[in-house]
């Protein structure tokens, strides 16, 4: 069920449903709409387009417009979101990070490993694995996982810009490492934490290290977007960076597997780019993504946005999972966001409003939302200038 026609129309019943011999509904349009109105209006009918003629809660478009609550007449083009599509994107002509031959060989491998759950294994240092054992009591103390982080002032570093950076600050800095660590909570620290691990893992590697490293900046710029996005759009901020940081994990274990393979390792193609192992990536990162995260014990809403963000329309989300739809709509559209400001892969010609995340998140675009959205460049700029991660 659409989260739009859930929030719009809510669970049916006869009293919500007017009578058809009354199609008339006399709006009064000087009075002030509230939140707290419940107004209700005859669901899709084959009279009307619901996206032109009513606003959210059924109430006519032309009465929030003369309130000030939305404006038709806002010119996207104007606007960061609005964007003309990647110089080099270009789906016909993409060239891939092997031969024919040898992508189909990839694909094969993944698919095997895939099925037998035989997962690619990272390297941890000794210190943060010291930390994943403290993690793992029920009674852990965030003192002590704080007095082993500090050790490092590199990790140090990390949490303290994180916490900041995750907007969870709600307006102030915090300097010192334990907050930063309260505040962030088992699964982001576990998280951010993996994510250091991994990308340490591939400090070495000439072939895949790039751009490991780029797929790991991306889904730390994904993690701020959606944490910021969360103020309006989802009601766990710190759920929401979780779900960002992870989101594309898959994708690290796939280029961790093909470099331990001297097929894939050495006919690799010079200055591979991400989009070039698309045909590889499509289907099974999201697969090794989920296999990954219930190896590091992440949470079923994590776990269904790692799975189902790109193709959520494909799934059925009961009234009961409306949190988890709500989270890979918002993880999808922080992706979205983050590509049209050049961090991760190219992306076509995209105007957000017209996205299917933006129209089932129920965002409206009005001068409240444009200027929501119009802080994102900077906070995505001024948070992946410190390079966290």
């Amino acid at each position: 069920m659409s989260l739009f026609k859930y929030m719009l129309y809510g669970k049916r019943s006869k009293k919500s449903v007017p009578d058809d011999s009354n199609d008339d509904y006399d709006y009064d349009e000087d009075k002030t709409i509230t939140d707290n109105d419940n107004l209700s209006v005859d669901p899709v009918t084959s009279k009307i387009n619901i996206g032109e003629i009513f606003g959210p809660n059924g109430i006519p478009r032309h009465v929030l417009a003369k309130q000030g609550l939305i404006n038709d007449e806002i010119d996207d083009k104007e606007y960061w979101w609005c964007y003309k599509g990647h110089k080099d994107f270009d789906p016909e002509k993409r060239k891939l990070a092997y031969d024919a031959v040898t992508v189909d060989q990839a694909i094969e491998h993944l698919n095997k490993k895939i099925a037998s759950g035989d997962l690619p294994v990272f390297t941890i240092p000794a210190q943060i694995i010291e930390v994943f054992h403290l993690l793992e009591r029920q009674d852990f103390d965030y003192m002590e996982v704080s007095s082993i982080i500090e050790k490092n002032p590199s990790l140090t570093g990390m949490f303290i810009s994180s916490i900041n950076s995750s907007l969870y600050n709600r307006g102030f800095t915090i300097t010192e490492l334990y907050p930063a660590l309260l505040r962030l909570g088992k699964n982001n620290i576990r998280a951010l934490l993996q994510l250091y691990s991994i990308k340490i893992s591939f400090a070495d590697d000439r072939r895949f290290g790039n751009m490991a490293r780029k797929i790991i900046r991306h889904s730390y710029i994904v993690a701020i977007i959606a944490s910021y996005l969360s103020q309006r759009y989802f009601p766990e901020p710190g759920l929401a960076f979780l779900a960002g940081l992870l989101h594309d994990i898959g994708k690290l274990g796939i280029l961790k597997e093909l470099s331990l393979d001297p097929r894939f390792c050495l006919r690799l193609k010079p200055d591979v780019t991400e989009d070039m192992f698309d045909p590889i990536f499509a289907g099974r990162h999201e697969q090794i993504g989920v296999k990954l995260g219930q190896q590091w014990k992440m949470d079923d809403l994590t776990l269904s946005a790692i799975e189902r963000h790109h193709n959520f329309w494909e799934y059925d989300f009961s009234d009961e999972d409306q949190l988890d739809y709500h989270l890979c709509l918002l993880i999808n559209l922080s992706d979205t966001m983050a590509r049209i400001l050049g961090e991760g892969r190219p992306i076509g010609e995209t105007n957000i409003f017209l996205e299917p995340a933006t129209i089932d998140l129920n965002i409206e675009k009005n001068i409240s939302t444009v200027e929501f959205f119009a802080d994102i460049p900077a906070i995505v700029s001024n948070k992946s200038a410190n390079n966290i991660l």
